[in-house]
């Protein structure tokens, strides 16, 4: 009781308020939907990104098994044909971007070289200096 009489009328009010078990369902989902509807978009989309990078991986994983298993030279028309594949398992409209490189090992000096490099659309190709220079960037 002595602590209700130090406190200012705002604040009982507060108190009061807070204290207060009287409502209905109505207000309480009034208050609760935009968090429940926030969730729900939130979810949506981390689901739909996820999915996104999964379907991603798993069509350049095709590919590269697919390239993999080739024993004859690579064309152009085969890489073309590789990127429209590309579209198809990924069954997206939007740019594709692809980078073909064979990269080779030398024990001798224990470095990495790139052997061949092609692209499709504006990936840019690999050159054995971007690839020592993202080698040493990701230590």
């Amino acid at each position: 009781m002595m602590n209700m009489m130090k406190t200012s009328p705002l604040a009982r009010r507060i108190a009061g308020f807070r204290d207060d078990t009287r409502g209905t369902v109505t207000v309480e989902a009034l208050v609760m939907l935009p968090l429940l509807l926030w969730a729900f978009c939130a979810l949506f989309t981390f689901f739909d990104a996820y999915r996104q990078t999964s379907i991603s991986h798993k069509a350049a994983y095709t590919l590269s098994d697919m390239l993999s298993r080739e024993t004859t030279p690579v064309t152009n028309d085969y890489l073309d044909s590789a990127q429209e594949m590309l579209g198809f398992l990924t069954r997206s409209d939007t740019e594709r971007r692809m980078r073909v490189s064979v990269v080779r090992f030398d024990l001798d000096q224990n470095e990495h070289f790139i052997e061949w490099s092609e692209t499709r659309a504006q990936s840019g190709r690999w050159t054995t200096q971007r690839l020592v220079a993202g080698r040493r960037g990701c230590r």
